[in-house]
């Protein structure tokens, strides 16, 4: 309630400053001065609309407050980051994904559909997930834009589909139809015919393909916020029977598999998808946009990330570089200007991120589309500055000790969550004693 109540004097308070004339949508003072406080280096910023920004608007003189060169621990920038913009009391603020709830949690920055109203920002032609994901972590408003979002989707080589008469794959599928359909290539795998159904790329950890499933599934191995370890229960069972069916299948398949002298390491993504020998594999915007200005004779196409089964029309994303204003800002119309023009400089750059706003079309507009069909899942965000620093790390030595018993044999799924449960609960409280 309270929240809504300084949402609303805020809106209010706005609005009637925009009435009275005191937001023309046009600068009228001869001199204005911005400071920024941001999570990103300046030259990532200026490089992304900034400059563009002070050569189009002389009158604006921009103070630049870089939090990595305030703050030399990474992990110290979030705890940090409150205090330093309550000290600062910058114009406009430069957030990442985590570091955003942190200030729009407290109250800090405006709510920016007043602006919007007033103006001729294209807010329609915004990605609807990236703008959900703002207004759900930024507790119902929408303080804040961002011009390029991350996220992923798969490719898959059509050739090889067609060779062995495979069905190919559709949007919207689970991660069970997914492997399931992987799986069909197993057979087709020789030493001297490689072929793989489904390629996991760089990562080599052995719990990376049951997380990202359990990602998709939002099942988490512990209740960071109730301090409560959640391994032990059917969903995590599940999920490590169909992961474990997949190895014992032969159809998941990283960089390190079967290579001789590191040949495949010393690879890129797209070299390694190029030599035709994989059939289902996870991609960025980055990879997907080098394979278009590749000339290759390999037909591919790209269909959405894997989703849950109870709701396929939802995924996971992050925006990137979030711009907002301050709600006590002493140049609200200047930095509100900034803003506007920062979060739409990916509608005319040509970037190797993925923009917030849809592609137009054509050929390459059709397939960056994939990217675009999906909702923004809701995720909580962890606060992992909040947490000690080993302790994480600890916890994934103790699944993966787990998971590896369980995918040799040695042990049962039963017996091997059970340990887990039980291993990541000591490890929890004896933390938590030393924290006392």
């Amino acid at each position: 309630m309270y929240k809504k109540i300084i949402g609303n004097a805020l809106v209010l308070m706005i609005s009637v400053l925009l009435l009275s004339g005191c937001f023309t949508g046009k600068k009228t003072e001869s001199n204005v001065s911005l400071k920024i406080l941001s999570m990103y280096d300046r030259v990532t910023i200026e490089h992304i609309g900034l400059r563009s920004f002070m050569e189009n608007n002389s009158e604006v003189s921009v103070e630049f407050i870089d939090l990595n060169e305030r703050v030399s621990d990474p992990l110290d920038k979030y705890k940090r980051i409150e205090e330093i913009f309550m000290s600062e009391q910058p114009d406009v603020v430069i957030t990442d994904r985590f570091s955003f709830g942190v200030l729009s949690s407290q109250n800090k920055l405006a709510d920016l559909n007043v602006y919007i109203q007033q103006s001729n920002y294209p807010i329609n032609d915004l990605y609807s997930g990236v703008r959900d994901w703002i207004i759900q972590n930024g507790d119902g408003l929408l303080n804040g834009l961002a011009p390029y979002f991350q996220s992923e989707a798969l490719i898959y080589n059509y050739d090889l589909f067609e060779k062995y008469d495979i069905p190919i794959l559709e949007d919207y599928m689970s991660w069970e139809e997914i492997l399931t359909t992987a799986e069909q290539f197993a057979g087709h795998h020789t030493v001297d015919n490689p072929v793989y159904g489904y390629f996991m790329g760089r990562n080599t950890d052995p719990l990376a393909l049951v997380d990202q499933m359990a990602d998709t599934l939002n099942v988490k191995y512990v209740n960071w916020e109730k301090k409560l370890i959640t391994t032990n229960t059917d969903s995590w069972h599940n999920l490590y029977e169909m992961s474990l069916n997949a190895y014992h299948s032969g159809i998941i398949h990283t960089d390190g598999d079967n290579d001789s002298g590191g040949k495949a390491a010393a690879k890129s993504t797209v070299e390694l998808f190029l030599e035709g020998n994989i059939a289902i594999m996870p991609v960025n915007y980055d990879t997907v946009k080098t394979l278009l200005q590749s000339n290759t004779g390999i037909r591919w196409g790209l269909v959405t990330q894997p989703v849950d089964p109870n709701n396929r029309m939802e995924g996971t994303l992050s925006p990137m570089y979030i711009y907002s204003v301050n709600a006590s800002a002493k140049n609200p119309e200047a930095a509100w200007r900034l803003v506007s023009e920062l979060s739409q400089a990916s509608i005319k750059q040509v970037a190797m991120q993925l923009p917030s706003w849809k592609p137009s079309g054509g050929q390459t507009g059709d397939v960056i589309e994939t990217f675009y069909k999906l909702s923004y899942k809701p995720q909580p965000i962890i606060r992992f500055w909040e947490i000690p620093d080993d302790l994480p790390w600890k916890m994934h030595q103790i699944r993966v000790e787990g998971y590896l018993k369980a995918l040799d044999g040695d042990i049962e799924v039963d017996e091997a969550l059970s340990m887990t449960q039980a291993e990541l609960e000591q490890i929890l409280l004896t933390n938590q004693q030393q924290q006392k």
